[in-house]
């Protein structure tokens, strides 16, 4: 908890304190300490950001490749839990952006089944209070498990029919490197997406404007 990395408090702004600062410090300058035979092989391979600072080409490159590495890695459980942050997170911030007439919340549309009893579930569901129309959204993230983006792929095709028939629309949040690795489950969601956007502020502000120009 001193270090302030619990999905509960990832959205918080919190200051710098003693053990955060030890840490950083340690994921900078790790590999260069000078007496390093007692210290892991991996701590050598890994903490070397610091040798990497004045260097923007490498350093890319080294981000670019941790990014990866941590989406492989990354079990189901944290997976899930970091799902529900990026929800939530995309909730807030279309809340804030939204015009007061469009409701954001919930994670069904009425009238949409995919097997005429249960309503078919969204991550997030955006409806223009006036109009009724929703844009359903799907959120597909760096550390989304094989299972998850391969059920959001073949749901795609069906999702993006059953919505079109009543007027409605579909939109995709995808972020990070992991996902463009999966080409073919990717090529299918932007195949079936009436407007797939980044996970960013800039994204963000594309899905918002597409939002209010699409429900009205």
């Amino acid at each position: 908890m001193r270090l302030n990395v619990g999905k509960s408090v990832l959205l918080s702004g919190n200051s710098l304190n003693e053990d955060m600062v030890d840490v950083a410090m340690i994921l900078f300058y790790g590999a260069s300490v000078i007496d390093n035979t007692n210290l892991p092989q991996e701590l050598l391979e890994k903490c070397i950001i610091g040798q990497l600072l004045g260097k923007p080409a490498e350093l890319d490159i080294f981000v670019k490749q941790r990014y990866s590495f941590v989406s492989r890695i990354t079990g189901g459980s944290v997976a899930n839990d970091m799902g529900h942050l990026c929800e939530s997170f995309v909730e807030g911030n279309l809340v804030k952006l939204l015009p007061s007439t469009f409701i954001v919340g919930g994670h069904s549309v009425k009238g949409i089944s995919h097997n005429g009893k249960n309503l078919t579930t969204f991550d997030l569901v955006v409806t223009n209070s006036g109009t009724q129309k929703c844009c359903a959204i799907e959120i597909s993230f760096q550390v989304t498990t094989n299972s998850v983006i391969g059920r959001k792929s073949g749901l795609a095709k069906s999702r993006k029919e059953l919505l079109t028939r009543i007027g409605h629309k579909v939109a995709y949040i995808i972020d990070g490197s992991g996902n463009f690795q999966r080409k073919n489950a990717i090529a299918t969601i932007l195949q079936f997406s009436d407007r797939p956007v980044n996970f960013s502020d800039a994204g963000l502000a594309e899905l918002v404007t597409f939002i209010t120009k699409n429900l009205s």
